[in-house]
């Protein structure tokens, strides 16, 4: 500043401005108007008065310091709170500033202060508030916390820490988020969060769970405040405990009233001395005949209800003596007169300091003359079993046999205890064990009481035994299977002829039709899976209905054909890549494990089988049925080039191939892939065997043992899925077949599982259009749609459906159509369809579609679909499974 100071204006300033002369504040060379009207001290008087007089005690040792370092040169401007005293002795709170200037020639200090006195003992007072205010909240029996804007705990009286069970300093100073990991998705936070932004006070009980496993319960009362939210909560356990257990009393006594009076058992109460009745259920009424009013407040004697009073009498004076009788029998006379057995316990019991008797009865009638009419029909049987010229074998559904004839004992040689000491399992040979599973499975649902099969036993001298099989099972009154009676007879010289006649005729032909099929797989996969449909879906629906006993087993034994003709196409579509596949993401190593029971029953006990898997995931994409049948066909051949038994090896792993690892494998994409490798120390293979066993139909075993497809489709399979396969064996040294799949696309790696619906959740009652240009496909459809309430429109070709659509589109739920038709074909027609319903739902079915809606026979991602043949549960199911998604609006 100059030395030229204006006063007249300083004197204007409202602000108090002083000049203060030396570093150890000296003396006052000048004070304004506003100085004088803050201190009380005139300008004359200041200039008689030392600067620090007008300070504060308390603060001018820590002044002079200030003004010792502005002559220093430091800090040339600070500005600092400082307490004054006037003239009249008042302590005033000033807003104060020094700075160092040129004042006439001389270093000096321009101080400038602003009165604050107010403003400090507002904010004196507002602190004294809030410490009484918190004070309180600390001394408060319930919780209390403040939650500011973000989150984050600014205080906490003792009572919440008490209630958290945590330190203080784990929790203040840390938001929500950190002191509580997962809160955010709470519906407790959601709560908090619409209280803070909406302004809303809220009240509601929270459960709270601790990290031993204790639950308490909290009521919370959320109330928005300025710094954010203040929470207070009250430690409910002890009266929601309270209302469980009236709650759980209430319904324990509900629940034991209901078994009283639904019980399948008969309860009857009375007095020890007039013997009346006090409480007595429906069953007890219903076993006697007597309706409840007529039993309360009278005895049995006075009912007449005890044919042999003396037996009675007898009952009575033993339960005197023992207190219990447990499961007696005797007769009771039923009111029309009608002689029943019962079962009864009585016992006496105290009830309100009265001695009183419970009985507890069971109406055995039927179940006594389901016993006599069992022995009579059981030596009827034996009269039979014991004379009969073929094989008879009774047993339980747990394969124990219960009896076997001398037949039977002459087919396998052994003696008849011999037998009854072991179970079928055990004299069937390893690879037939499970034929009955399905059927056993069927007789246990109710769905069939017999069936016929062809089995291999092993005879006592370790020798096959080829029999057919025709078994029964026997059923309680009640529906419940209780033991098989089978008739076995030995077919094996009958086969072993049958066989020498045919095996040259049968090779030769089997090797022509398989050839033929081959080569026409494709071309001819569309109509031959029209006509298996057809076949299939009709047999199901014939055997879904009620049919005679004889009819039935021709109508099983056809779709017994036609489910063996699908699965061959489908064999032969794998191999020709022609199949329809849903990819999804599979962990090799979860595929394997998941096999491992199913590959135990087909190698059997003489083969041991070892696992060593990747220690992380393996995941690829492809079909799950397709995996299935790499592992299958292979270990099939692993098992039967170790007919001594020996050990098979499972492996996966995850492998790199650079560019030059890729051209080496055949041009292979470079980059990670999943590897899979089964071994087994079996008979290994030649050179030339190695060469040829991935071409179609050729086979190194005998007759009808297979087809020549198994590697064949595994090769087709692998390429299908852009992966590589080597195969590694030598004669008598075994075989390892290495299968190499490229490892799913990160964004691929979340599997789908697809609600599976019940039986009772396909029906349905929307409007179907079929459009379909086969007539036998059509009407197989609209069969199967009609059985389970759907209503369907039908169309022979795209272009009728295009009209049908016209005219009825506002009711069609969803259209069911053709890949392959004549002039317009499925894809086509649903594009124009959707130009004027984009949210229409469509499921394609074909049995060979070509390219139209796969890309290299890799299913499109958006497109629902269902290969035929098909049975009509399968069509109802995937209807109903995209019908069940959100979509368009129809009428029905």
């Amino acid at each position: 500043m100059h030395d030229i100071i204006d006063h007249s204006i300083l004197d204007k300033l409202p602000n108090a401005i002083s000049i203060i002369a030396g570093k150890n504040l000296d003396r006052y060379l000048y004070t304004n108007a506003a100085w004088e009207r803050l201190t009380g001290y005139t300008g004359e008087e200041a200039l008689k008065i030392h600067p620090l007089d007008v300070v504060h005690p308390d603060m001018r040792e820590q002044t002079i310091r200030r003004s010792q370092q502005r002559f220093k040169g430091l800090n040339p401007v600070q500005r600092y709170d400082l307490k004054l005293i006037t003239k009249q002795s008042k302590e005033i709170w000033t807003d104060f500033s020094v700075s160092l200037i040129e004042y006439h020639g001389q270093k000096a200090l321009l101080t400038a202060a602003i009165d604050r006195t107010e403003e400090k003992l507002y904010q004196q007072k507002l602190a004294d508030s809030e410490k009484r205010y918190r004070g309180t909240l600390d001394s408060m029996l319930e919780g209390c916390q403040i939650i500011d804007r973000n989150w984050r705990y600014i205080y906490l009286n003792d009572m919440v820490i008490s209630h958290s069970r945590r330190p203080r300093e784990e929790l203040l100073g840390k938001t929500m988020m950190e002191a509580y990991p997962g809160i955010e998705n709470t519906d407790l936070f959601e709560k908090l969060r619409r209280c803070r932004e909406e302004s809303v006070p809220l009240r509601f009980l929270n459960r709270f769970a601790y990290d031993d496993g204790e639950v308490r319960w909290f009521e919370l009362n959320v109330q928005p405040v300025p710094e954010g939210i203040f929470i207070l909560s009250i430690d409910r356990t002890a009266s929601v405990e309270a209302d469980e257990i009236h709650k759980r009393q209430r319904e324990s006594e509900e629940l034991l009233s209901r078994i009283f009076n639904s019980s399948a058992v008969g309860f009857n109460l009375f007095g020890v001395t007039d013997g009346k009745s006090v409480m007595v259920n429906e069953t007890y009424s219903r076993i006697t005949g007597y309706p409840r009013e007529e039993i309360l407040n009278h005895s049995a004697m006075e009912l007449n209800l005890f044919p042999d009073p003396e037996s009675r009498a007898a009952w009575m004076n033993e339960l005197k003596i023992r207190g219990k009788i447990t499961n007696e029998e005797t007769k009771i006379r039923t009111k029309s007169g009608e002689i029943r057995t019962v079962a009864a316990t009585l016992e006496m019991i105290r009830i309100n300091d009265e001695i009183m008797t419970l009985v507890i009865m069971t109406d055995i009638t039927e179940e006594r003359r389901a016993r006599q009419r069992q022995r009579e029909s059981e030596l009827r049987f034996h009269t039979v079993f014991d004379q009969s010229a073929v094989g008879v074998v009774q047993s339980l559904g747990s394969g124990r046999l219960v009896d076997v004839n001398d037949r039977f004992c002459d087919i396998l040689g052994y003696g008849k205890e011999e037998l009854l000491s072991k179970t079928l399992p055990e004299i069937t040979y390893g690879e037939d064990r499970d034929l009955e599973t399905p059927f056993i499975a069927r007789i246990t649902a109710g769905e069939i009481d017999s069936f016929e099969l062809e089995k291999r036993f092993v005879s006592k001298q370790g020798k096959l035994v080829w029999t057919r099989i025709y078994s029964n099972v026997v059923r309680s009154e009640e529906g419940d299977p209780l033991y098989a009676v089978a008739v076995v007879v030995d077919i094996s010289q009958q086969l072993e002829n049958e066989k020498k006649h045919r095996d040259l005729e049968s090779q030769l032909a089997q090797a022509q039709k398989m050839e033929a099929v081959g080569r026409l797989a494709g071309g001819v996969a569309h109509d031959f899976n029209n006509i298996l449909t057809i076949i299939n879906g009709f047999s199901e629906l014939l055997l879904a209905g009620d049919i005679p006993g004889e009819i039935r087993e021709s109508v099983e034994q056809i779709l017994k054909a036609g489910e063996k003709a699908a699965r061959l196409t489908t064999q032969l579509l794998a191999f020709s890549r022609k199949q329809i596949i849903k990819p999804m993401v599979l962990d090799i190593n979860r595929v394997v494990r998941e096999q491992m029971k199913l590959l135990s029953r087909i190698l059997g006990e003489d083969i041991e089988i070892a696992l060593s898997l990747n220690g992380d995931a393996v995941p690829v994409k492809m079909d799950q049925g397709q995996m299935d049948q790499i592992i299958m066909n292979i270990v099939i051949n692993a098992r039967d080039a170790m007919e001594r038994g020996g050990r098979l090896i499972l492996e996966t792993g995850i492998s790199h191939f650079d560019r030059e690892d890729a051209l080496f494998h055949g041009g292979t994409a470079a980059g990670h892939y999943g590897m899979l490798a089964i071994s087994d120390n079996g008979t290994g293979m030649s050179r030339e065997t190695r060469e040829q066993i991935f071409e179609p139909f050729f086979t190194t075993k005998g007759v009808e043992q297979g087809t020549g497809l198994g590697l064949a489709m595994v090769f087709g399979i692998v390429k299908q899925n852009k992966g590589f396969i080597y195969v590694y064996s030598e004669l008598d040294e075994g075989t390892t077949f290495k299968i190499f799949l490229p490892l799913a696309d990160t964004q691929d790696r979340e599997e789908h599982q697809l609600n599976q619906l019940k039986a009772d959740q396909l029906k349905g009652t929307e409007t179907i259009l079929v459009v379909e240009d086969d007539k036998g496909v059509q009407k197989t459809a609209e069969n199967a749609l009609a059985a389970y309430g759907y209503k369907v429109i039908l169309a022979d070709n795209g272009e009728e459906g295009l009209e049908a659509f016209r005219e009825h589109r506002e009711r069609i739920a969803l259209v069911l159509t053709d890949v392959i038709m004549p002039r317009l074909g499925g894809r086509e027609l649903v594009a124009r369809l959707k130009r004027d319903k984009p949210d229409l739902k469509v499921i394609y079915f074909s049995g060979y579609t070509g390219d139209s809606i796969t890309h290299q026979g890799v299913l499109d991602g958006d497109i629902d679909f269902i290969q035929k043949p098909f049975s009509p549960v399968e069509l109802v199911r995937k209807i109903r499974e995209v019908l069940n998604r959100r979509g368009a609006d129809y009428k029905t």
